[in-house]
């Protein structure tokens, strides 16, 4: 046996047995199928003499070293015309077969001795499960999954629908699965910047897309964001940015955790009214967009909660509490909180010592349809700057809450309940009337009632047996 021969043998076998190793940027995987597909043997003395785009090819998790999918089909079906390689058709049988058939296929290529390396080239219906047995052009394929436009820039295909979008657990590989045509696998180590073009959706894990470059008029859904909680969105730019933060128990983000102007819904069935989703004082929220489940309750401090109103309002069928620490200069603040709930709870809960007066800004509103408004510690002053809050179902005043008396009277469906204050403004003779023949709807003597206070304004009609 000469030299050459000799070598070329070795080396087949390393390709057989995956230590000789071909540079692709992709990887397709080799779909199961009940349906027969057309592919070639290729014999030539280095795989890359072949003038082709070719991309690795993978079946049942394994790289298949000796095979390679070319993605072009008028490419090929060139190429094999043209005659100018030794070039072998064969067909890839369906069902049980065809694992057999990829297991053996190399043996039965190097039986013949020559000093060519034998390659397996796979048409991308053969990892689509293409039907197209009869000719040797195959149909072709919807459209690639994903293309690198430039050197590190991947754009998603637009031909595929949902695409998810995986990592292995080596974390040196994406997966990119459509869901017409077959899963691509692409080294994360190239990936600098994924698109995402208009009217296609990806679905990913946080862990995978975190931090990444990721843009485009497209859409992306990242799950199990309540798993990374130092979460990075911000590099995440495409049109529509949508996360789902799932936990049935307390967690709190990081200083880090950055949520870009990402839409983030929480959800998940707690067990206690204790467990809360909440963010340290540095995460980044001021961009997002939050929705609360039904099940779920989101907490964020008074800064955070005006910074997302300042942009949004908060949305959903679960719990908002909003917290304020004790304040030590002058016992008051004032901040915008935008809140429409479908039935859920808000809670203001300020600082301990109960003197801390919160006053709503101008242009606050707050709609819980039905949902109850609780008032844990302090005061809150809707009066002062006239907002409304609508569809308020009971109130729970364990401190102080100011209103007018016909707000109070057209907005409160519910029981009034608490040991705190109920501070009601009246304007007219009306307010006292209305008042004096609703006021016990009001009351369930099995709770605590809160002690009422009437502020009287400039009403020259009203007398003290009006007002007691």
């Amino acid at each position: 046996m000469n030299k050459q021969l000799k070598n070329s043998i070795i080396n087949a076998k390393k390709v057989s047995a995956g230590e000789y190793k071909l540079d692709v940027k992709k990887t397709y995987h080799v779909s199961k199928s009940n349906k027969e597909h057309i592919a070639y043997v290729v014999k030539c003395e280095n795989y890359s003499d072949i003038p082709l785009e070719l991309s690795g090819a993978k079946y049942d998790e394994t790289n298949i070293l000796s095979a390679r999918v070319v993605e072009d089909n008028d490419q090929l079906d060139t190429f094999v015309s043209k005659g100018s390689f030794d070039i072998e058709e064969i067909n890839i049988p369906a069902g049980a077969d065809r694992d057999a058939f990829l297991k053996k296929w190399f043996k039965i290529a190097t039986k013949n001795k020559t000093n060519l390396l034998p390659l397996l080239l796979l048409p991308l219906t053969a990892c689509g499960g293409a039907k197209d047995v009869t000719a040797p052009v195959v149909a072709k394929p919807v459209g690639p999954v994903v293309t690198e436009k430039s050197t590190g820039v991947w754009e998603v295909g637009s031909d595929n629908g949902t695409i998810a979008v995986s990592k292995n657990t080596a974390n040196t590989e994406f997966t990119f699965t459509p869901t017409t045509g077959t899963a691509v696998d692409v080294a994360i180590s190239g990936v600098n910047e994924l698109q995402i073009p208009t009217c296609v959706t990806v679905n990913a894990d946080s862990a995978v897309v975190s931090g990444k470059t990721i843009n485009g008029a497209g859409t992306i859904n990242i799950t199990n964001v309540g798993t990374d909680l130092d979460v990075d969105l911000s590099t995440i730019t495409t049109t529509n940015v949508n996360a789902t933060v799932d936990s049935a128990t307390s967690i709190v983000f990081g200083a880090t955790s950055h949520f870009g102007d990402a839409v983030v819904t929480l959800t998940g069935i707690t067990s206690s009214t204790a467990d809360v989703i909440t963010f340290h004082s540095s995460s980044n929220v001021s961009s997002a967009t939050f929705v609360v489940s039904s099940g779920a309750t989101l907490g964020l401090s008074l800064v955070q909660a005006a910074a997302i109103s300042a942009t949004a309002t908060i949305t959903g069928t679960g719990n908002v509490v909003i917290t304020m620490p004790e304040d030590t200069v002058d016992n008051t603040e004032t901040a915008l909180v935008k809140i429409d709930l479908e039935g859920g709870s808000l809670t203001f809960d300020q600082g301990t010592d109960d003197n801390d007066i919160l006053f709503l800004k101008a242009g606050s509103s707050i709609d819980l349809a039905g949902g109850d408004l609780i008032i844990d510690d302090g005061i809150v002053d809707f009066s002062t700057n006239s907002i409304i809050p609508t569809n308020l179902g009971s109130l729970i005043m364990n401190s102080g809450l100011m209103m007018d008396a016909s707000v109070f009277l057209n907005n409160v469906s519910g029981k009034i309940s608490g040991k705190g204050n109920l501070i009601l403004e009246v304007s007219d003779v009306d307010d006292i009337t209305a008042l004096d023949a609703k006021m016990a709807s009001y009351i369930d003597s099995s709770l605590d009632v809160p002690t009422l206070a009437v502020n009287v304004g400039d009403v020259s009609s009203l007398n003290s047996t009006q007002i007691t």
